[in-house]
């Protein structure tokens, strides 16, 4: 079982102060099958609801293919969710929510400045023929912030957030060590002093050692700035290191969600159970156990009866406890 992180203080804001919504989100794609043969529906999410309190973490974990990406490509507004769904985005505790995907040309620059998005690849996300420099002062440009002086004295201001030395802003992205270019990706991200920061696997391509490096900066940055985070992972340490909130996704249906310290020590559903049972542990005298694997991993129709389903008609997630939410029958 991932180790767990002590509680985090209670927080003072109040319990409705959500940075981030989303209710009702689905997502379907048309794929065309060419020739004869009718176009191919598949679905990516299904009626997805998450609520991000403001300073927290909520993540998202699941395996490759369960629709976290998706989820995180709406809430940022590069993708529109199916009809019924919305994503609101309310930048201040006092402000009126704002519907991510109904914005003006005026209100969408706003939000994506008050947005980022950290991502898995360092080497993709940075132009290898841009020197750091131009890569952190260029967000700041296309949003018309300060003069040219004042961007390179917050590009290099960033670099210090993220534990590297300011001399490095004349240097390119090959010179870097693929922990220092995810280092990078995130100063760059913080260069326009978001709100909300949307972070997809951005440790999954470092190893451990390295891993352990980011997520301490990722929690560092966050109280310091007060920060919000979605954060997308299929590490379960990972995520029970640094998350306040924990939703379980699979084959785009979100099947148990509950705090870290709820979730790995109290799993309920079959799957969650996998993925648990799945993590790896440096004792040969836990073996994993494949049974429980194979059953959480199985189809939904060979699952206990109390979580079985068929096809699209999954039942509702139920909360069990406080806090603590299964999709399962009543």
């Amino acid at each position: 079982i991932p180790a767990v992180a002590a509680p985090a203080p209670a927080s003072t804001k109040p319990a409705d102060d959500v940075i981030l919504d989303l209710r009702d989100v689905s997502k379907t794609y048309t794929m065309r099958a060419g020739g004869w043969r009718k176009p191919v529906s598949v679905s990516a999410c299904q009626h997805v609801d998450l609520h991000l309190p403001r300073g927290k973490t909520l993540a998202i974990v699941g395996e490759s293919g369960s629709g976290k990406t998706t989820c995180a490509r709406i809430a940022m507004g590069a993708e529109r969710p199916d009809a019924g769904g919305e994503v609101l985005f309310r930048p201040d505790p006092a402000a009126a929510p704002l519907a991510v995907h109904d914005l003006s040309p005026t209100e969408r620059t706003a939000f994506q400045r008050q947005a980022q998005m950290v991502f898995q690849d360092p080497h993709s996300s940075l132009s290898p023929r841009m020197r750091v420099q131009q890569a952190l002062t260029e967000p700041m440009e296309v949003h018309n912030i300060g003069t040219a002086r004042d961007r390179r004295e917050k590009a290099a201001e960033m670099l210090r957030w993220v534990g590297l030395n300011p001399d490095m802003l004349g240097r390119f992205p090959h010179a870097f060590s693929g922990g220092q270019r995810q280092r990078l990706s995130i100063a760059r991200a913080l260069t326009l002093d978001p709100k909300l920061l949307i972070c997809d696997e951005p440790t999954s391509a470092l190893d451990v050692s390295v891993q352990e490096q980011i997520l301490t900066l990722l929690e560092d940055i966050r109280d310091r700035a007060n920060l919000s985070y979605l954060f997308i992972s299929h590490d379960l340490a990972v995520v029970a290191r640094i998350a306040d909130e924990v939703a379980v996704m699979r084959a785009g249906v979100i099947v148990e969600q509950a705090p870290p310290d709820t979730l790995f020590y109290n799993p309920q559903h079959p799957y969650t159970r996998a993925l648990i049972a799945a993590q790896p542990e440096p004792d040969i005298s836990r073996p994993i156990d494949l049974d429980l694997v194979a059953k959480g991993a199985g189809s939904p129709t060979l699952w206990p009866e109390q979580f079985r389903f068929e096809g699209h008609h999954a039942p509702a997630l139920r909360e069990l406890e406080p806090g603590h939410k299964v999709r399962c029958h009543a």
